[in-house]
């Protein structure tokens, strides 16, 4: 997976996490976990890529599919 900026997203990938971190009054990156969005299109509607200034360059099939099932933790059940 490679993080990139949102300005090298094209409509023609398809499906992609963007990521905003927070920023103090400076532009500093803080500590925090960033926020995520998922997204596919033309991102001229409605996207601020101010906000919205990275995202993963992988395709979200395979991230899924090629994860580790057994390493999961367990499901609760709610039969009870």
């Amino acid at each position: 997976m490679k993080l990139l900026k949102s300005e090298e997203y094209h409509e023609d990938m398809g499906s992609r996490i963007f990521i905003s971190f927070e920023r103090d009054e400076s532009g500093k990156t803080q500590g925090s976990p960033p926020d995520v969005w998922c997204c596919s299109g033309y991102l001229e509607d409605d996207f601020d890529g101010e906000e919205w200034t990275h995202f993963i360059d992988d395709n979200l099939n395979s991230m899924f599919s090629d994860a580790d099932p057994i390493g999961y933790p367990r499901m609760k059940s709610n039969d009870k």
